[in-house]
Order: C-alpha cells, then structure tokens, then sequence
C-alpha cells in the first residue's frame, strides 16, 4: 500500500495500480476488512484522478459499506468527502455540498479535522463549487442540508446517487 502511495506521488499510475491492487489482494486473502476498505479507497482516487469516475465511484461506496459495517466512523467521514470530490467533478454540485457538509459535521463529532494536506487539496474543490451554486444560494443550502443528515441518511445519500461519477 504505502509503495502505491510513493508510486502514486510520482505520477506512475501503472505502478501504483498494480501495487494497490496488491495490497487489496493481499488483504483479501488476510480477510483484513479495515485494509480492504483502505485499499478500496486508494484505488478509487487513483481512478478519479486518472477520470474514471464510473470506478472510482464503486470503489469508493465499496469502502464505504465496508466503513459502515466496521463501524468505522472516521473512514466514513472520509468516504463522504471523497464522493462529494467525486461529484464536483463531474458536475453534480449540489450533491458534492450535501456530502462535504455531512463529512465536516461527521469529522467535528468525531474531533477528527482534516489533516493540512487534505484541506490544502479540499479547499480549491469547495471554492469552486460556491462560486458556482453561489449566486441563488445553492451552495449553503446544500451544505447546510449535507450537515442536518444523520449518518446514516449521508451513507444513504451517498449511495443511492448511482450517477455521481458516470
């Protein structure tokens, strides 16, 4: 896994994919669902940021079922952050606002705030995205809606919305 994430910050995507698929394989055969769950989630943004937001999002509501079942309340949080990233790329800017805004409500009950280097990629995302939805107000309904679900109204959300990605 860690190999995949070197592989990744090289820009060798090939690479990384192998060594991510690896890993799952590996934490498959170990019946390691947390490391399932993680793998998942790397090669869901492995896809996303290579544009295959049709897989990444599988991955990622893979993992984030796998979370749900573990109980895993932070990797949610993280699920929903990574599908509302998801979704504001591929235009459905509403849905990315209720899902950041459930993943920042999550994240404040847990006292889990994002590292610097997640805010530091998260920011240009949200700015983007209430620059858009701004001008009637879209953007702080949406996040505002995101922040009144409970978790597992967010989990919900996230995967019922099988168009976010494709």
């Amino acid at each position: 896994m860690n190999l995949g994430n070197v592989a990744t910050s090289q820009g060798d995507y090939p690479a990384a994919r192998l060594l991510y698929e690896q890993s799952l394989a590996i934490k498959r055969e170990l019946r390691d669902q947390g490391g399932i769950a993680y793998s998942l989630m790397n090669l869901g943004s492995l896809a996303s940021s290579q544009g295959d937001y049709g897989s990444a999002r599988l991955l990622y509501q893979e993992s984030m079922t796998i979370k749900r079942e573990l109980g895993d309340r932070t990797g949610i949080a993280s699920a929903l952050m990574n599908l509302g990233n998801l979704a504001s790329a591929t235009g459905v800017l509403v849905l990315a606002s209720q899902l950041w805004g459930a993943a920042e409500r999550l994240r404040e009950e847990l006292g889990t705030p994002l590292s610097p280097s997640d805010q530091q990629e998260q920011d240009p995302q949200v700015a983007a995205a209430r620059a858009t939805l701004n001008e009637d107000a879209a953007f702080d309904a949406a996040w505002a809606e995101g922040r009144a679900l409970t978790m597992e109204q967010a989990i919900a959300l996230a995967l019922e919305k099988q168009k976010v990605g494709e």
